[in-house]
C-alpha cells in the first residue's frame, strides 16, 4: 500500500482556494472556503485510504467543492463509493464522442468493471490482469449484451482505466498481477458487486463472509450501501448467529435506512 503523497494537505487546500477564486464572488468567498476546508478536514480520517491515491484525493476535494456534492454525515461506504463514481462522471464529461481506445464503453460499464475487478481480488484465486479482464468481459457480455469480441476489447479498456488513469487497481510486472493501491478499494468494489446480485447469491455471500473475520468490514460496507443486505443480515442474526447479531447491531446503529420492521425483528 502507498503512503499519503508528500504535502498532500497543502495541495488540497490550494485546490479549494483555486476553486473558490474561480467560482465564488468575493463577498462570499471566505465563508465558502472555510466551510469546504472544514468539511475536507472532517473526512480526512474517514478517507485516509483514498488519500493515498493522488487522483482520488483530488477528486475528493473537487467533490467537496461542488454544491451538494458530498453532504455531511455521508456513510463510511458512500464516501469512497461517491469518489469512485465521480471519477467516472468526470471521464464521461471529458471523453471524445468516439474513443478508439474504448469503443462503446459507457460510464456504468466502468463502474461494473470496478466491481468485478474488486470481486476477483477479494477471492483467494487468480489475481492476474488476464483474470480481471475475463471477469469484466463476461459481465459486459451477459449484463450489457455485448458480442464476445466487443466485450473483450471493452474489458481491456475498462481494466486500463482503473489501472492507468485512476490508479486504484494496478497491474505489476512481470506476471501482470493486479494489486490494489489500498484494501479499501477491494472492499468497496466487492460491496458494490454483491449489491447487484440476486438474493440467493447475496445470502450465500453473506454466509461465507460471516465465517471470515477479515471480511467484517466489507459486510458493513455492503450493508451501508444496500438496505437488502441489512435485511439479510438481520434475517441471519434472528437465527441465533452471534456474529451476524453483532454486525447487525453495528449496522442499525450507523445507518438511517433500515426499516422499522427490520429493527423490531432484531
Amino acid at each position: 500500500e502507498l503512503f499519503e503523497p508528500y504535502r498532500l494537505e497543502a495541495t488540497l487546500d490550494l485546490l479549494l482556494d483555486h476553486v473558490a477564486r474561480c467560482r465564488i464572488e468575493e463577498p462570499d468567498r471566505r465563508a465558502w472556503l472555510k466551510e469546504r476546508s472544514q468539511r475536507l478536514e472532517e473526512v480526512r480520517s474517514e478517507a485516509s485510504q483514498l488519500l493515498r491515491v493522488p487522483l482520488m484525493a483530488v477528486l475528493l476535494a473537487l467533490l467537496i467543492a461542488e454544491e451538494g456534492g458530498l453532504p455531511p454525515g455521508v456513510g463510511r461506504a458512500k464516501l469512497p463509493a461517491g469518489v469512485v463514481k465521480d471519477s467516472v462522471r468526470r471521464w464521461e464529461r471529458s471523453k471524445p464522442n468516439t474513443d478508439p481506445a474504448a469503443p462503446g464503453l459507457e460510464g456504468d460499464m466502468l463502474l461494473d468493471a470496478f466491481s468485478e475487478i474488486g470481486h476477483v481480488l477479494s477471492g483467494s484465486g487468480d489475481n492476474t490482469r488476464t483474470a480481471a479482464e475475463e471477469a469484466v468481459a463476461a459481465q459486459f457480455a451477459v449484463g450489457w449484451g455485448r458480442a464476445p469480441r466487443e466485450a473483450r476489447v471493452a474489458a481491456e479498456a475498462a481494466v486500463s482505466f482503473w489501472d492507468d488513469r485512476v490508479g486504484v487497481f494496478v497491474s505489476l510486472p512481470p506476471d501482470g498481477a493486479i494489486e490494489p493501491r489500498s484494501k479499501v478499494f477491494v472492499e468497496i468494489a466487492d460491496a458494490l458487486w454483491i449489491g447487484d446480485q440476486a438474493t440467493d447469491v447475496q445470502r450465500a455471500w453473506l454466509g461465507e463472509a460471516l465465517l471470515d473475520s477479515d471480511r467484517r468490514d466489507v459486510v458493513l460496507l455492503a450493508a451501508d450501501l444496500r438496505p437488502e443486505i441489512v435485511e439479510l443480515l438481520v434475517e441471519v442474526a434472528v437465527g441465533n448467529n452471534l456474529d451476524a447479531l453483532e454486525l447487525a447491531a453495528d449496522v442499525l446503529a450507523s445507518t438511517s435506512f433500515a426499516a422499522q420492521p427490520v429493527q423490531r425483528r432484531l
